[in-house]
C-alpha cells in the first residue's frame, strides 16, 4: 500500500465509566486537512453559526482551522460542545458533499465520531483525540515526515531529505520546533 496520510483519530477513556464491563469506543476519520473546502466549511459554519469568540477561545488558532480542533487531548468540555456541533453540521450537511483530498468523508466515520463526542459528555470521561503525523507507507515502510508537534502540520521542507534546518517556525499554528525530531523511518509494522 502507497500513500500519504493524515488521520484523525480518537478513543473513550472508560476507566471513569461505572460498569462492571471495561468499554472503549475508538475510530478514525480520513478528511484531508489542507484542502480549501474544508477550511471554507468551518469557517462559513463558525460564523453563520456565530461560534467565532467560542471557538477562539477554545481551540487553537491554527490555518487551516481543521488542525485546531485535534491540538490538545483529551478535549475539554467547551471544546466537546463546539466539535459536536461542527461535526453534527457536516452530517446534517451530507457529508458526502464535502469531497476533500479527493475521496468524500465517511458519513459512518462522522456519525460515529459524534456519539464518542456525545458519550464523552454525558458520561463526563474523557476523549482523547490525535491527528495523525503526515506520512507515508510503501512496501511496510512507515516514514513520518517533518510536522509541528503541537499542530501536527506538515513542515514545508523537501519530506525525503537528508537533513533539516536546526530550527523551524510553523506556517499553521506559529509554534517553533526542530524538524529532524518530529521525522522518522519505520520499517516495522
Amino acid at each position: 500500500m502507497s500513500g500519504t496520510f493524515q488521520l484523525v483519530s480518537w478513543k473513550l477513556d472508560y476507566t471513569n465509566a461505572k460498569s462492571d464491563v471495561p468499554l472503549g469506543c475508538a475510530g478514525r476519520l480520513n478528511i484531508h486537512p489542507d484542502v480549501p473546502e474544508l477550511q471554507e466549511f468551518l469557517s462559513g459554519t463558525i460564523e453563520r453559526l456565530g461560534l467565532q469568540n467560542e471557538f477562539r477561545d477554545t481551540f487553537l488558532q491554527t490555518y487551516p482551522l481543521w488542525y485546531g480542533l485535534w491540538a490538545q487531548s483529551p478535549v475539554s468540555a467547551p471544546a466537546l460542545r463546539l466539535l459536536r456541533t461542527l461535526l453534527v453540521e457536516m452530517r446534517d450537511g451530507d457529508v458526502r458533499n464535502l469531497k476533500v483530498s479527493g475521496e468524500y468523508p465517511s458519513l459512518y466515520d462522522v456519525k460515529h465520531l459524534i456519539r464518542a463526542i456525545e458519550i464523552a459528555m454525558e458520561k463526563e470521561i474523557p476523549l482523547h483525540v490525535e491527528l495523525a503525523p503526515p506520512g507515508h507507507v510503501d512496501f511496510e515502510m512507515y516514514t513520518i515526515f517533518p510536522h509541528c508537534p503541537i499542530c501536527m502540520a506538515a513542515a514545508d521542507l523537501p519530506a525525503w531529505a537528508k537533513n533539516y534546518p536546526a530550527r523551524y517556525h510553523c506556517q499553521t499554528c506559529g509554534h517553533e520546533y526542530a524538524p529532524e525530531r518530529t521525522s522518522k523511518r519505520d520499517d516495522s509494522d
